[in-house]
C-alpha cells in the first residue's frame, strides 16, 4: 500500500545522516564493504571527495562527487550487498567496467538499476552521481528474471520522468534533510512498471500513469503559449502511443480539451491583470495560442459564462 500525499515528508534525523568533505583518501575506509578502491592519477582530480548519505524508508541515497578510481567488488563484498540494487544517475564524468562478463558503459544522461549482488569491476573518471540503494524485495527484482544491469531510462518518457524524480528527492534532502515519501513510492511504482516486476498491481500501475500524466501536464503547461502545441508535440517528445494518451487525458475531456482549458485559465489570470484598454482582448488570446478571437471568446464563455471584457481588471 503506497502512503497517501498528507504527511508524506519523513524529516531525517543526525543519526541517519551522514556527510563526508575532505581528502579522498580517507573516504575509501568508508566504502570498504562495498567496493575496494583504488584512486587514479587524472589531470580533472581534486584530491577532494564530497559525499551525502541518508538511511530512510529501508534505502541508502547517495550523492558524491570524486576523483577517478579503480573500483573492483570481490565475492565477499558482493554477497554483502546482495540484497540490493543500485538506481544511479551519472551527473557527469564516465564509469566503464564489467559485472559477470557484461560490460557497463554509463551514459551521463542515463539512469540504470544495477545487481549489487555481483562481483565485477569499474574504472570511472572524475564523476559526481546521485544514487538509491534499494532492497530487492521493495522492487521485486529477481535475478533469475532480471538482467544485472538495466537501463530504465532507454525510453524518452522514463528518462524525463525518472529525471523529475531524482531532482525532486535529491533536493529535498540536501536542503532541507526531508524525503517526499509519495513521490518516493511513486517512483517505486514506475520502476516496477519499467522492469515488468511481478509485484505490480493495480495500484503500481495507477501510480506509474499518474507519475507519466503529471509529466506531460507540466510539459503542457510551460508551453501553453506556443501555438505549435499540439497531440502530434506531445507524443513526438513523449514517444507514447496516441491511444495511451488519449486514455490518460480521458477523465479530463480529452488532450485538446485539457489544454484549451489550461490556456483560457493563463488567459484570465491575464486579463484580470490587464487595465482596461483597447486591444486587450485580442493581444492576450494571441499571446495564448488561440487561432481567432472568435474561438477564444467561445472558449471563455463556455468555461466561465462570461465574456472576456468581464474578466478584464479595473484601470489603475
Amino acid at each position: 500500500m503506497l502512503p497517501s500525499p498528507e504527511n508524506n515528508e519523513i524529516f531525517i534525523g543526525e543519526h541517519a545522516r551522514w556527510h563526508f568533505e575532505g581528502p579522498t583518501e580517507q573516504i575509501y575506509d568508508h566504502q570498504a564493504p562495498t567496493f575496494d578502491i583504488t584512486p587514479l592519477e587524472f589531470d580533472q582530480n581534486t584530491g577532494r571527495v564530497s559525499s551525502h548519505r541518508w538511511s530512510v524508508e529501508g534505502c541508502e541515497f547517495l550523492s558524491i562527487e570524486e576523483d577517478a578510481t579503480l573500483r573492483h567488488r570481490s565475492k565477499a563484498q558482493a554477497e554483502e550487498m546482495a540484497a540490493y540494487v543500485f538506481l544511479v544517475r551519472c551527473q557527469y564524468g564516465t564509469l566503464r567496467g564489467n559485472v559477470l562478463d557484461r560490460a557497463i558503459d554509463y551514459d551521463p544522461k542515463g539512469i540504470y538499476l544495477i545487481d549489487e549482488g555481483l562481483p565485477g569491476g569499474a574504472v570511472s573518471s572524475r564523476s559526481a552521481f546521485d544514487g538509491i540503494f534499494i532492497p530487492k524485495a521493495l522492487l521485486g527484482f529477481d535475478p533469475a528474471r532480471h538482467a544485472p544491469m538495466i537501463y530504465v531510462s532507454k525510453s524518452p518518457i522514463m528518462r524525463d520522468v525518472l529525471n523529475a524524480d531524482f531532482d525532486h528527492l535529491f533536493d529535498g534532502l540536501v536542503r532541507n534533510n526531508m524525503l517526499d515519501r509519495f513521490r518516493f513510492h511513486r517512483m517505486i511504482a514506475t520502476l516496477k512498471v519499467t522492469i515488468d516486476s511481478e509485484l505490480q498491481d493495480g495500484d503500481v500501475r495507477r501510480r506509474a500513469r499518474e507519475n507519466i500524466e503529471n509529466l506531460i501536464c507540466s510539459f503542457i503547461e510551460q508551453r501553453l503559449d506556443d501555438p505549435d502545441l499540439s497531440v502530434e508535440t506531445i507524443l513526438r517528445s513523449f514517444g507514447v502511443s496516441r491511444a495511451s494518451l488519449y486514455r490518460m487525458f480521458e477523465p479530463r475531456g480529452g488532450v485538446r480539451n485539457y489544454i484549451s482549458e489550461r490556456r483560457v485559465i493563463r488567459a484570465e489570470i491575464d486579463l484580470s491583470e490587464q487595465p482596461q484598454g483597447r486591444g486587450k482582448i485580442s493581444a492576450v488570446s494571441e499571446k495564448w495560442g488561440f487561432p481567432s478571437l472568435q474561438r477564444f471568446n467561445r472558449s471563455v464563455r463556455r468555461q466561465f459564462g462570461v465574456a472576456p471584457s468581464r474578466l478584464i481588471g479595473a484601470s489603475g
